[in-house]
């Protein structure tokens, strides 16, 4: 479930609001303010009776076979709070880059301003992504398919130039000393992203 909202959501920044390509062409759209509005099924009979809570750093969900179903035998269908607490796990995830979801990680950074998570249009939280790329510290796990000397210089490059894309594209930026030393550490960094050279 999570993989596809990942797959949709890059596509449409990727492409756009389009159908079927047969040569797609990158048009590089960015989102300044994401809404992610969970709405409830339109019979409250159909939902789960309460919404699965969430324990420590995963989304608990009940095996299948001990889910409850409804009186006819049917499965009840999912509250939106338990998909906003799975799709917020996630998202998070991925903003820290962990090695599982770093590609659309940094895809969120280079790509929306910030995020914003409502129920049944009810505003719950929101993750403003110009703040977590300023705090953003390197994992070193999430790069280790570069040799460990050049770990630093390729995560200086990519922190540049998602820089330079939010600035480019609109979208909000927080300037400050250790970015200004990462956007003059060198001219030109892109061939250092490109593993294996």
């Amino acid at each position: 479930m999570t993989l596809h909202f990942f797959d949709v959501l890059d596509r449409f920044l990727q492409l756009g609001p389009v159908g079927p390509q047969l040569q797609p062409v990158s048009r590089e759209i960015s989102i300044n303010t994401l809404d992610l509005n969970f709405v409830s099924a339109a019979n409250p009979d159909d939902m789960f009776p309460e919404a699965f809570p969430r324990f420590g750093m995963s989304v608990s969900f009940p095996r299948y076979e001990h889910r409850p179903t409804k009186p006819d035998g049917s499965g009840y269908l999912m509250r939106p709070e338990t998909l906003y607490l799975w799709l917020d796990y996630y998202i998070d995830r991925s903003l820290g880059l962990e090695w599982d979801g770093v590609h659309y990680g940094k895809l969120l950074y280079q790509r929306i301003g910030r995020i914003r998570y409502l129920v049944d249009g009810k505003l719950q939280s929101e993750i403003d992504i110009a703040a977590r790329f300023e705090e953003l510290t390197m994992m070193r796990t999430a790069w280790k398919i570069y040799p460990l000397e050049r770990r630093e210089a390729v995560w200086n490059a990519w922190k540049r130039k998602t820089y330079q894309t939010r600035v480019r594209l609109g979208l909000p930026v927080i300037d400050n000393e250790s970015l200004q030393e990462i956007r003059s550490s060198a001219k030109d960094l892109e061939d250092i992203i490109q593993p294996g050279k």
